[in-house]
């Protein structure tokens, strides 16, 4: 699925980001407080710790609770990578059930003994009991990024979980059933390989320059849509799941924004694009977002516009290179990343979409998790959310400057007011963090 963007960044933004990629986390959690857990998580934050283990932890900072057991110490960031040589033993990359119950999440045994291994597994948060639905087979335990050895996303319904792993055959799509253990069965492999579950379950997949849909992912053959695919990555639907959004060559002979009904019928141009395009569909409306770049190549996307999809109006959000952006959950706004003018720091922004210029919430080093996030939001911001699910904050695994301009060594979890009145706010050492989507 995932091609690095490192290597694309303008000096010094690079050298940043390889400084980023040879730090270590910071020390071990705090012991968890002695709290039951709810039978689901509203309102949660989940996290990685320095020491690699899972928590989940109130916005504020408080009613931490430990979900995984495992290493002790610090974590090197680029364990299992070929970056860095050590031995641990760690979790990453949990993601929410949409229904706040569970979490899928990668672990990694690397201790130098016959117990090492990759596997996927799904934690029940009111029991932490682990489910295991899929190993990595021996020799084949490839990550499909820097540290995120799968890309787990949950059906709608809570109880399927499709991912991405390196198999036998290549990067490939698997769908499990997320109560049964070893229940993983393979969809289709290939690569670059991006997927979209629609709201009624369903799933389109892009698969080279190919569309899919799957209506059953896990049973039976995904079928072919007489579509066309250019250069963009991750898919998208519309709130209602009756359209989905994808690029390709459009009536003008250039790349263009398109839609389609959910089986493929009725293509219809929504925009002209450069080069290449990311894009998502607005969580409650038919507006589409996009940012497009006039070369394929680029790291960084040259604007970031919106569409409305029905009268085909629309509106600049940011004329200014962004790496990122994520809808707010009543799609009123647009939470951006871009570069600031020194090319050293990445910088949190809200578009608000109502003709006021975005706001500066606050300058940042991402964490080696946070960047691969960020370098495809288009994949990750239908999986991992970074919105409070009520839009007032943001949460992200990185550093801020320190009031004297230092810098620490140690990777937080950073909790950001969206209205930028409140200062931000440190809950936590991590490197990751993901919201529940309720």
């Amino acid at each position: 699925m995932f091609r690095p963007l490192l290597r694309l960044f303008p000096v010094p933004l690079a050298a940043l980001a390889v400084a980023l990629l040879a730090a270590c986390v910071g020390p071990a959690e705090d012991a968890p407080d002695a709290t039951p857990a709810p039978p689901a998580a509203v309102d949660r934050i989940a996290y990685v710790g320095g020491d690699g283990n899972v928590y989940t932890v109130k916005p504020d900072g408080t009613v931490r609770r430990q979900n995984t057991f495992i290493g002790g110490r610090p974590v090197a960031s680029l364990v299992a990578t070929g970056l860095a040589q050590a031995s641990a033993s760690y979790y990453a990359w949990p993601a929410w059930s949409p229904d706040g119950s569970r979490l899928a999440v990668s672990r990694v045994v690397n201790e130098g003994t016959s117990r090492d291994g990759v596997d996927l597994r799904v934690i029940d948060l009111s029991t932490t009991q682990e489910s295991v639905v899929y190993a990595n087979p021996p020799g084949h335990i490839g990550f499909v990024a820097q540290r995120a050895p799968h890309y787990p996303y949950w059906a709608p319904d809570s109880w399927r979980l499709a991912f991405l792993a390196s198999g036998a055959s290549g990067l490939t799509l698997y769908a499990a059933d997320a109560s049964r253990e070893n229940s993983a069965k393979e969809v289709v492999s290939g690569a670059p390989l991006y997927f979209a579950w629609s709201p009624d379950g369903s799933a389109v997949l892009h698969v080279r320059d190919r569309l899919l849909l799957d209506s059953d992912p896990g049973e039976g053959e995904p079928v072919e849509l007489p579509l066309a695919a250019g250069a963009f990555r991750a898919p998208s639907f519309s709130h209602d799941g009756r359209r989905m959004a994808f690029a390709d060559v459009g009536p003008s002979g250039g790349l263009s924004l398109l839609t389609a009904e959910a089986d493929g019928g009725d293509p219809a141009p929504a925009a002209d694009v450069d080069g290449q395009a990311a894009f998502l569909w607005s969580p409650v409306e038919g507006r589409i977002a996009y940012a497009d770049a006039p070369h394929p190549r680029l790291a960084l996307f040259t604007r970031l516009t919106v569409v409305d999809t029905a009268s085909g109006d629309e509106i600049a959000a940011l004329t200014e290179p962004v790496l990122a952006f994520f809808w707010s959950p009543d799609g009123s706004r647009l939470a951006c990343v871009t570069v600031d003018d020194g090319g050293e720091w990445l910088v949190w922004k809200i578009a608000a979409l109502d003709g006021s210029a975005p706001r500066e919430l606050v300058r940042f080093l991402p964490s080696q998790d946070t960047f691969i996030l960020l370098s495809y939001f288009d994949q990750y911001a239908h999986s991992h959310a970074v919105w409070s699910p009520d839009g007032s904050r943001l949460v992200f695994a990185g550093r801020v400057p320190e009031p004297d301009g230092s810098v620490r060594s140690a990777d937080q979890v950073i909790v950001l007011d969206a209205d930028g009145i409140v200062e931000p706010r440190v809950i936590a050492d991590g490197t990751a963090a993901f919201w529940s989507w309720r």
